[in-house]
Formats: C-alpha cells, sequence, structure tokens
C-alpha cells in the first residue's frame, strides 16, 4: 500500500482516505488533486501487509504519463520512489510487492494532475497571440506611417525632377523649334523651287523636328544648280550638318568657278573634310553626307549630274534609266582623293527627274518587315508618272504610309521630282 506521498516536501496524501463509508485505502475519484506546477516533485512511500519478513519483500513500480509506455521497474527493496521536476499533465503513479515466494501482491495507485505554468496556459497561448497581432499591427503601422513619409517625400522628389525634366525639356524643344526654323530658313521654299520648276514636287519628311536630309537650288548665271541630300545622322547633328552643307554650296556655286555638276562635290568635299578634321586633331571623323546634285541648263536642254552614293532617276517614254553615282561619300574616304564623275544627260521634254535619299527605299515595313528596296521604289515611280507632279507627291508619301504600317519612320526622306 502507499504510505505517504509528500509534494515538494509537503504532505500530499497520508496513506488512507476518508469516504462516506468509511476509511479506505483506494483513492476515490473525488481526491484526484491537481497540484500548481511549482509543486511538481513528488515522492512516494509505500508498503506491503504481507505477513512475511518486510525486509524480504521486493517493490517493482512505474508512473504512467512519465514513461511512454507501461513498463514495470526492476523489483527493488526501495520503500520508496522520487520524482522531480514533471512536466504539466495527468499522472498515476503503481506500485507493487513481491514476497521471497514469488507472491505478487494488488497493485496501489495514487492518480494526480500537475497544472501548467501560467505562461503556458491557455489564457497565456491566448495573451502571445493578442500581443503577437498587437506587435504585429503596432509594426505595421510604424512601418507604414515611415513608409507613407518616405513616399511622400520621394514623390515630392520625383515631382520636383519631373518638373525640372519638363522644364529642360520644353528648353530643349525650343531650341530645337528655332533650329527647325533656321533650317527652314537656309531651305529654298516650295514656292520658290516650284517658282523655278513650275511642274514639280518636293517631299521633305524629317523623321524629327529637324532634319539631316536637305534639299538645295541655286540660280547662278544661266544654271540652276538643284541637289537632294543625306547627311550623316539625323535629327540635330543631322541638322548641324545640312545647314553646314548648304553653307559650303551657296559659297562655292555663289563664286561662280564651278565647270560642272562633278566639280561643285568636289569642292564640297573638300570643304567639309578640312572643316570636320581641324590641323592637329588627333581623331578622323568620318562624319558627311550622300547627294545627288544636279546642273540644269534649260536654254539647251542638257543637265550634268553628279552623286556620292545616291543616284538619278528618269523616266521616259514609260522606261526608268538610272544614272548611277560614285560609289564614295562627301567626306573621309579611302577614295577622297578620287574627282567625282560628271554625267551629261540631254533632256527632251516630258522627261521626270528624281533625285531622293535612301530613307524612303530602306524604311521597313510590309507584311514580312522588309526594306522598300529600290526595286519596290522603281516600280512605283513608273506607275505614277503619269499623274501630275503634286498628285505623284501624295501617292508617294501615302504608299510608304502603308508600307510602314505600325512602324515608326527610321529615317529621315527627301525626294525631288521635276518634270521638263
Amino acid at each position: 500500500i502507499l504510505t505517504m506521498v509528500l509534494s515538494n516536501r509537503d504532505s500530499a496524501f497520508g496513506g488512507y482516505y476518508y469516504t462516506d463509508t468509511g476509511v479506505s485505502f483506494t483513492q476515490p475519484e473525488s481526491y484526484i488533486r491537481t497540484y500548481n506546477y511549482q509543486h511538481n516533485s513528488f515522492t512516494f512511500y509505500f508498503s506491503s501487509s504481507s505477513p512475511v519478513d518486510q525486509k524480504k519483500l521486493k517493490y517493482s513500480w512505474y508512473l504512467e504519463g512519465y514513461e511512454k509506455e507501461q513498463n514495470w521497474g526492476p523489483w527493488s527493496d526501495k520503500t520508496y520512489k522520487e520524482y522531480t521536476n514533471l512536466y504539466e499533465g495527468d499522472y498515476v503513479f503503481h506500485v507493487r510487492s513481491k514476497d521471497v515466494y514469488g507472491n505478487i501482491s494488488d497493485e496501489a495507485s495514487y492518480s494526480f494532475s500537475i497544472a501548467p505554468p501560467w505562461y503556458r496556459t491557455i489564457w497565456a497561448f491566448i495573451g502571445y497571440i493578442l500581443f503577437f497581432i498587437a506587435f504585429v499591427w503596432g509594426a505595421i503601422r510604424v512601418s507604414t506611417r515611415s513608409l507613407k513619409r518616405i513616399i511622400k517625400e520621394a514623390t515630392a522628389e520625383i515631382r520636383q525632377q519631373k518638373n525640372e525634366l519638363e522644364e529642360k525639356n520644353r528648353n530643349i524643344i525650343d531650341s530645337i523649334r528655332y533650329a527647325q526654323r533656321i533650317q527652314q530658313a537656309v531651305t529654298p521654299s516650295e514656292h520658290h523651287f516650284h517658282r523655278v520648276f513650275s511642274n514639280s514636287f518636293t517631299l521633305w519628311k524629317p523623321r524629327d523636328i529637324v532634319s539631316g536630309d536637305f534639299y538645295w537650288m541655286m540660280e547662278k548665271d544661266d544654271y540652276v544648280y538643284v541637289c537632294a541630300a543625306d547627311c550623316t545622322g539625323h535629327g540635330v547633328p543631322g541638322a548641324f550638318m545640312s545647314i553646314m552643307g548648304i553653307s559650303f554650296l551657296n559659297q562655292i556655286v555663289g563664286m561662280g568657278n564651278v565647270h560642272d555638276a562633278a566639280d561643285v562635290l568636289d569642292k564640297l568635299r573638300h570643304n567639309v573634310i578640312t572643316s570636320l578634321n581641324k590641323e592637329g586633331s588627333e581623331a578622323t571623323t568620318k562624319d558627311g553626307m550622300d547627294i545627288s546634285l544636279c546642273r540644269f541648263d534649260m536654254k539647251n536642254m542638257r543637265v550634268d549630274f553628279a552623286g556620292a552614293y545616291n543616284p538619278l532617276y528618269i523616266i521616259r517614254d514609260g522606261e526608268l534609266i538610272e544614272t548611277k553615282a560614285d560609289r564614295m561619300p562627301i567626306g573621309v574616304h579611302d577614295r577622297d582623293n578620287t574627282p567625282f564623275t560628271n554625267n551629261t544627260v540631254d533632256l527632251q521634254e516630258g522627261d521626270q527627274l528624281y533625285m531622293f535619299s535612301d530613307g524612303y527605299i530602306d524604311q521597313f515595313g510590309g507584311p514580312k518587315g522588309k526594306k522598300f528596296m529600290a526595286k519596290r521604289f522603281k516600280r512605283l515611280l513608273l506607275e505614277v508618272s503619269e499623274e501630275p507632279m503634286e498628285k505623284q507627291s501624295e501617292i508617294i508619301w501615302q504608299r510608304l504610309l502603308e508600307w510602314r504600317g505600325e512602324i515608326e519612320q527610321l529615317d529621315d526622306i527627301i525626294i525631288l521630282g521635276i518634270r521638263v
């Protein structure tokens, strides 16, 4: 029987129970006690009522809820068992005895429970959850407040930068618009061009506000000089080159010391190279231009043509005649000491002459996203050749818009058409 149970050295059970029927050595359910977690160490004392000498008795025990399985311990002559620092939960201590004859007694037991410490109670866990929620909420509030402040400051900075960029962009656009007016001022007006060539068109479509493509015309003595040119680059850099080219052409032809169209290109190339590659410069600039230039002699119905990469097309009696250009630019080149070729063509009434840059031919588009190409351009010119020149310009431009579709214009475009 169990004679005594101590909890942290305080008496928890004195060996018997008082019930309505008297004294009992078996624990009633009403005597199952729950101990605070601070009283989680127990000592169980036991003995046997066997008539055999008590010193020859052996005892075996186990603590249900402590051992993983119901496993009686080895027989021992100890009359007590200690358990310290038990975890919270339900326990039952079982003990039995055996005499020298091997007779095993009925087991005695003591049931008890240990309450969890306050920090492991359900209320504590609820508190932990509430605290965690409050902590997360507070952290979110603090982070949100900080984030709002950062966003507000960043937004203000971005707005300021946006305003500064818009202001700079306006200034740049205004400058480019002014450059456009300068470029237009040095370029012959369409009215002037049509006054000299009454049956003609100028199709000039810069990719940006200003253009690296340009056309030029000058009447000098009994000749009319006309060119269509494509400078290196487009936009502002191309526009600078175009203004420089127009200035050089005005100077070269204005001085009146030229013999033919090729002579104009030779002098133009010299001016461009010497201007872009100053003496003492460490780097050679290969900027320049491609150009087709004609010198018209209307009294004698003749035209001199010279070209740097860009050819001259003439449509006569439904046939397109191509006068090829030299395969070298107005600029630094391995053949820049080779004179340009002068081509003289006798004109007939009704001849249609076309000078142009490569911007139209090189435009991507169509169902396969390919270039327009020179072959297709020639067919188009033959197709529209019976139309008035102004109508030709409209058809040619509309055909390119249809060709490129959603693809943006890739380069500047200049096409001059003149009917004799």
